[in-house]
């Protein structure tokens, strides 16, 4: 099965966290990768790996942005068959800027297609069509109102 979680709003990272929490609670075998993401409380936690820096991309993605997102891809490649419940987050922004081959990723991620076990969880926050098409379930997080825009920090333990 494919869950797929996008769109403007808080929370995509949260679902997806919360149904491998869930899975983990169940006696399922658990795989957290993160893109684009460095040291985050919840690799920490869940023994998940992030394959990021404190670097965001804006506007052109830098070379070390490719190999990172192929660094996380390939680990996912080694792993993949070894985890009951396996969480992709941010493989959406990846896709985005094309920091992966986009038919190569959704070749591989559509061995998941179906219901039961094994699970894959993918978020990130733009729309990508072609993974909405293949995904079994597809939540889009739409933001209605968020403090950020009235000039309020993150709160520590729940926005990260």
């Amino acid at each position: 099965m494919i869950i797929y979680y996008y769109g403007t709003g808080k929370g995509k990272t949260t679902a997806g966290l919360g149904a491998l929490i869930r899975a983990k609670l169940n006696d399922k075998k658990i795989l957290l990768i993160q893109f684009l993401k460095n040291n985050t409380v919840e690799s920490k936690s869940l023994n998940g790996f992030c394959f990021g820096d404190s670097s965001f991309i804006s506007g052109t993605p830098e070379k070390k942005h490719f190999g990172m997102a192929k660094d996380a891809f390939d680990f996912f490649m080694q792993k993949k068959k070894d985890y009951d419940v396996i969480m992709l987050d941010e493989l959406g922004i990846a896709l985005y800027y094309k920091l992966l081959e986009k038919k190569i990723v959704l070749d591989t991620i559509s061995e998941f297609q179906g219901a039961g076990y094994p699970v894959l969880i993918v978020t990130g926050r733009p729309k990508i069509p072609e993974l909405e098409k293949i995904a079994d379930l597809v939540s889009e997080i739409k933001e209605q109102k968020h403090p950020y825009n009235e000039g309020k920090s993150a709160l520590k333990g729940i926005d990260y």
